[in-house]
């Protein structure tokens, strides 16, 4: 009984500790704030810290849960898994465009440090923090249903959610990334998909502002 039971204490407590930090790390835009007023933009600053937490996590639960994430001789396969989840990623997330989600401040290096960690270096982070580790080490002790859930709605519970409709739409992507992640064996594969969906969504956001301010001169 305690044999079964052990590492599934251990986990429990790693996972404490992991959202011990991630908590820790994401509130101190709050006091950074509290200090200094409007100097930095609020929503940039959230990006920052958030992704300095997947950051600290991830590199906890690796050395804990040592694994190869990355397979660099399947290429082709990378692609294709990448690909296909990419375009079921857009799909759902075609519907959350909004003019009003767009990133804008007078700041030209505040923008393109927020659409670059917004299209390449957080995807980057998130499936390797919420597939390769969590989703991996909680699916070992716990099995597949209970992993896929809760790391799907740790991964909701990072994102503006405005609606019913927003929760279930993310949710299904994280599933989406999830399913990817095991057909490949592969982190670069929902990377690749999460890449996609975020280009797709952030340029839809963009063109969206765009054309209302166009048409509303």
């Amino acid at each position: 009984m305690m044999q079964w039971l052990k590492p599934k204490i251990i986990l429990l407590v790693d996972l404490v500790l992991t959202f011990v930090v991630f908590v820790a790390v994401v509130l101190i835009p709050n006091v950074i704030l509290e200090f200094t007023g409007t100097l930095f933009p609020e929503l940039l600053l959230d990006a920052i810290f958030t992704f300095l937490a997947l950051t600290a996590c991830s590199l906890y639960l690796l050395k804990r849960y040592p694994a190869d994430l990355v397979r660099p001789s399947q290429t082709k396969s990378n692609l294709k898994y990448g690909v296909i989840g990419g375009l079921l990623v857009v799909l759902l997330s075609f519907p959350m465009i909004n003019r009003e989600a767009v990133f804008q401040d007078n700041n030209i290096l505040y923008v393109g440090l927020f659409y670059f960690i917004a299209i390449l270096f957080g995807p980057f982070l998130e499936e390797v923090f919420y597939r390769g580790c969590l989703y991996r080490v909680i699916k070992q002790e716990l099995g597949f249903l209970f992993a896929i859930l809760s790391s799907s709605v740790l991964f909701v519970s990072t994102h503006d959610i405005v609606s019913g409709d927003h929760f279930s739409r993310i949710l299904f992507i994280s599933f989406v990334l999830t399913f990817v992640y095991e057909y490949s064996g592969n982190i670069i594969s929902p990377v690749i998909s999460h890449i996609i969906g975020n280009a797709v969504w952030c340029g839809g956001c963009l063109f969206k502002r765009w054309w209302y301010t166009l048409n509303s001169q």
